[in-house]
C-alpha cells in the first residue's frame, strides 16, 4: 500500500551500524494505524516541505459547489470528482501560462485566467452562470497570490493591478 505521511523532522542519528536514522513525529492519528502495518524492510522516502493548506475562502468555495452539486437530486459521487478535477485542470492551466507572462499586472492575469477557465471546462460543454461565477472568484484568489509573490520576490507592480 502506498500512501503519504506528513510529520516534523525531529532529529536525525548514526545507528550501531553507522547508518543514518531519522525520526519524524507524525500527530494524524489517522497514521497511526498505517504505521501499524509496517514491517523491517526497505521502503521508498521521498522528503518534500509541506505545501500550504487552502485557505478558508477556497473552502469556503469549494464548500459552496460541493452544496450545489449535492442539492442536485440526480447528483452522484461522479459529479463531485468531476468538479474537483475541473478545479485542477483551471489551476494547471494557471501554472502553465503563468510561466509565460512577462509582466505579472492584474489585467494581464485577467487575459490568462479566462483562457484557463475555458481551458479547464473544454470536455464539460455547458455551465451554469453561478459555476462559471465560482471559477471567476477561484481565479481571482490566484490572481491575489501571484500578486503577492511579486511583491514578495522584489518584482514590480504597475498601476493595472
Amino acid at each position: 500500500m502506498k500512501t503519504k505521511l506528513i510529520g516534523n523532522f525531529i532529529r536525525k542519528s548514526r545507528n550501531e551500524d553507522g547508518n543514518l536514522e531519522i525520526t519524524f513525529e507524525l500527530t494524524e492519528p489517522i497514521y497511526e494505524s498505517y504505521a501499524q502495518t509496517l514491517e523491517k524492510g526497505s521502503y521508498s522516502l521521498i522528503i518534500d516541505s509541506v505545501k500550504r493548506i487552502r485557505t478558508n475562502e477556497q473552502n469556503r468555495l469549494m464548500w459552496h459547489l460541493i452544496k450545489e452539486i449535492c442539492s442536485n437530486e440526480n447528483a452522484s459521487a461522479n459529479d463531485l470528482f468531476n468538479e474537483a478535477e475541473t478545479f485542477r485542470q483551471i489551476t494547471k492551466q494557471f501554472i502553465l501560462r503563468a510561466k509565460t507572462i512577462c509582466s505579472y499586472t492584474r489585467e494581464k492575469l485577467n487575459e490568462v485566467r479566462v483562457i484557463c477557465i475555458y481551458r479547464g471546462l473544454e470536455e464539460e460543454g455547458y455551465i451554469s452562470d453561478t459555476q462559471f461565477i465560482e471559477y471567476l472568484k477561484y481565479t481571482d484568489k490566484i490572481i491575489d497570490e501571484i500578486l503577492k509573490q511579486v511583491v514578495v520576490l522584489g518584482g514590480e507592480q504597475n498601476s493595472s493591478n
